[in-house]
């Protein structure tokens, strides 16, 4: 009974945590499109992320990092809403809908991993080591020592500090941030829909169904932390989009905040980073210099990166038990028909092992009938199952790699069929109604 009151208890200081910054207290916004329990969790959880990773980069012990992060919140707070708190408001009024949704889905969640106590295999000889580095006060400078140098350390270092503040002493509290952030993501481009809230409502349980996997979401890997990022960035596409560029300074703050964060996530997630910002390129008309001003952006923290790896002397590579040569001529050797009808075959039957890919297949083919052009997202989707395929095509151990891993990339890209499916839905509800 204690446990399921500190379960409780944790739903809320996340709530709380991550609506402390007013979006509109930092970055002006229109009052026609005031932000959303969801948008101010998710501007927060970007926010609180890079603070939190360059106190780490600052080789700030967690406890230091805990008491930084606890002090600092209330007076960003106090600073944004200096003599004015008579007006605060932190999210729409009309988003108790979202507090009890995300309440509710979260408690579900919770109780649901604490009664499942089991690592993947990732987690448990990769992640964890690198998450107990950080638990037990050792710093960015310790991981050198630990397994797999060469592995980013974001998710192991959010989970240590969530797990080191929460009144749970068990080792699933710090993969309850995965699964907050998980639906609150999810939320995020739900409410996209111009919808009741019914339908809404509707919509979401629905998609928690078909993409809720616990040995695949919330066993320790951190693949969540990717699904939910591009979550976030993927509302902001969409927002950027459809709002005649409405409040677009604030959503390329928290694209590029974003995508510095993938990159410290997992080796992969550099280039998610940049597709991301490529498939920025055909939401927005830039200038070639502004185009370039946002690639050298991600360029340089990509080489900050690099930089900080150098300094504490991790291991600066690609995963060498996937690819243990990038010889031009090991890689052109690996490109046979054999190989290539291998990936073809798992890519034919992936979606029959997934609902929610198959949906996505079945809602870009409706799309393509329908004639709607939704560029953005037929680039990003192009770019990125060109990505998985070329990875697959030149990876060793091709089968053993496809048989466990496929399912974990597509799932890191698959936020874009919550989009498809929200830009599908409103595009069919603006025609019946012009």
């Amino acid at each position: 009974m204690i446990e399921i009151l500190y379960i409780i208890l944790q739903v809320l200081i996340f709530l709380i945590l991550f609506s402390s910054i007013p979006i509109n207290k930092i970055i002006k916004v229109s009052n026609s499109k005031y932000p959303s329990l969801s948008e101010n969790i998710a501007f927060n959880f970007v926010l609180h992320s890079n603070f939190i990773l360059i106190l780490c980069i600052l080789n700030l012990d967690i406890n230091k990092i805990s008491i930084i992060y606890l002090t600092s919140i209330p007076l960003i707070y106090i600073f944004f809403l200096r003599n004015n708190f008579q007006n605060i408001k932190i999210f729409k009024k009309n988003s108790f809908y979202e507090f009890m949704l995300i309440f509710l889905v979260s408690l579900f969640i919770f109780i649901d991993m604490s009664n499942k106590l089991i690592l993947s295999w990732d987690a448990e000889k990769f992640w964890l080591s690198k998450s107990l580095n950080f638990y037990n006060e050792f710093t960015i400078e310790n991981l050198k020592n630990i397994s797999r140098p060469h592995y980013p350390f974001l998710g192991p270092l959010i989970s240590s500090l969530y797990w080191k503040l929460s009144f749970i002493n068990e080792e699933y509290s710090r993969r309850l941030i995965f699964g907050f952030i998980y639906c609150s993501s999810v939320l995020l481009l739900i409410n996209n829909l111009e919808l009741s809230k019914l339908y809404k409502i509707i919509f979401f349980s629905l998609l928690l169904l078909v993409t809720y996997d616990y040995f695949l979401i919330l066993s320790g890997n951190q693949e969540i932390l990717i699904f939910s990022i591009i979550c976030i960035v993927m509302n902001s596409f969409y927002k950027i989009k459809n709002n005649k560029n409405e409040n677009l300074l604030l959503h390329l703050i928290i694209i590029i905040l974003s995508c510095n964060l993938l990159m410290w996530i997992k080796q992969e997630g550099i280039f998610y980073s940049f597709f991301l910002i490529f498939t920025l390129f055909f939401i927005i008309k830039l200038t070639y210099k502004q185009k370039l001003l946002y690639l050298s952006i991600i360029l340089g923290f990509f080489i900050f990166k690099l930089l900080i790896f150098k300094l504490y002397n991790l291991e600066i590579s690609l995963n060498k038990s996937v690819v243990s040569s990038l010889a031009l001529n090991d890689l052109f050797l690996k490109i046979t028909f054999d190989r290539f009808l291998l990936v073809l075959k798992y890519f034919f039957f992936a979606p029959f092992q997934s609902y929610f890919l198959l949906l996505g297949i079945i809602l870009y083919f409706l799309n393509k009938i329908g004639k709607t052009k939704i560029n953005y997202l037929n680039f990003y989707i192009l770019i990125n199952f060109l990505f998985i395929f070329i990875v697959y095509l030149l990876i060793d151990n091709q089968e053993y790699n496809l048989k466990t891993g496929i399912d974990r990339l597509i799932f890191n890209v698959s936020p874009l069929i919550i989009i498809l499916l929200v830009e599908i839905i409103n595009k069919k509800i603006k025609n019946y109604f012009l």
